[in-house]
């Protein structure tokens, strides 16, 4: 590709992926996206997939223009463009009577109902398009939805606040609050950007965490909220924004019986097939431990707070009988920021099986 054109098609995109971004955990099962059309090298118009999930954001930005206006022009979108009728009719039949000069896709979409589809109907038309311009950033926006639509459970993100020698709690259980006003206030947005929060029994029947979002403006947000009881000893009440998943049998609506070989993969598998794509787990101890076992972690959000709590303190994580350093965990650091004092820091794993 000339050097030119691409400076100017990773130009274009990042402006359409910075609308992708504002949509994260607002589009339902569906994934967040951004649109930009340009004429002349101008921007003309701009869509974002809206919440629910609909209109998809390619509809919205042609929508704003006169077929003239969208006569010869460029679409940048960062996810292939449907072609299968689901909530709305294929965006695809859209685009190709819009008289586009030609159409930049991000990433493709791995859906087998649409991957490559829109491709080779652009192809049929004769209309230029070019295919995975910031690829890697696109992906990284709809993480959760890729990785439900490959593999039918949701992206896992761990976050955790610990002291400075790796506790989340002191003996007598005491946690409130471990993290500053900013953290807490980071912490809320990623639950913002998620469609469920899963913690331990434990975290549950002992802290009675709210599990929701509580900031300015966006507080609305309902989550699904998730936890885990292997042997059902507690009671827990009807509400379907609450599942919780045990091996003991139950005729409640809310609690989930599953088998024990593959309990939590398991656990995973059932969210991912009532359209969760971005599952937060905010511990505690057992649960991330338990998670990371089974290397069922995809990303690991560490906010480090600078106390010592002592070794008496509860551990962020138990026992795991590595017997040689080789065999540990190993991180990759991604990104690191401080806020007023936390150290926050995401990880992944590298040699996840």
């Amino acid at each position: 590709m000339n050097t030119c054109l691409l400076a100017n098609d990773e130009y274009w995109m990042n402006i359409a992926l910075s609308f992708a971004k504002e949509n994260i955990g607002l589009t339902g099962v569906n994934p967040s996206v951004g649109a930009v059309i340009i004429k002349d090298n101008q921007l003309l118009s701009y869509g974002i997939t809206q919440p629910g999930g609909v209109p998809h954001a390619e509809i919205v930005a042609i929508n704003k223009l006169t077929q003239d206006e969208l006569k010869d022009a460029t679409l940048y979108v960062t996810l292939e463009p449907c072609t299968h009728y689901g909530k709305s009719p294929p965006c695809i039949n859209k685009i190709l009577a819009s008289n586009f000069e030609r159409i930049v896709i991000s990433t493709l979409d791995p859906n087998p109902l649409i991957n490559g589809r829109s491709t080779e109907l652009l192809n049929n038309n004769d209309i230029k398009f070019t295919v995975g311009v910031l690829e890697n950033k696109a992906i990284e926006i709809n993480q959760g939805f890729l990785k439900r639509i490959k593999t039918g459970a949701p992206f896992v993100t761990v976050k955790v606040a610990v002291s400075l020698d790796g506790k989340i709690a002191t003996y007598k259980n005491h946690s409130h609050w471990l993290s500053n006003e900013y953290s807490l206030k980071f912490a809320h947005l990623l639950r913002f950007r998620s469609d469920a929060i899963m913690v331990g029994k434990n975290t549950y029947l002992i802290d009675k965490p709210k599990l929701s979002c509580r900031l300015p403006g966006i507080n609305d947000k309902k989550l699904l909220k998730v936890t885990l009881d292997r042997n059902l000893k507690e009671l827990y009440p009807s509400d379907d924004n609450l599942i919780v998943y045990t091996l003991a049998k139950s005729n409640q609506k809310n609690i989930i019986s599953l088998n024990e070989e593959n309990f939590l993969e398991d656990v995973l598998n059932d969210l991912g097939a009532r359209g969760i794509n971005n599952l937060l787990v905010e511990g505690g101890g057992k649960l991330i431990t338990s998670l990371l076992k089974c290397n069922l972690i995809d990303k690991l959000i560490l906010v480090t707070v600078p106390i010592i709590i002592g070794n008496d303190g509860i551990p962020m994580i138990e026992n795991l009988q590595i017997d040689k350093i080789n065999n540990s965990f190993r991180l990759k650091n991604i990104e690191t920021f401080n806020l007023k004092g936390d150290n926050i820091q995401t990880f992944i794993i590298e040699n996840k099986e």
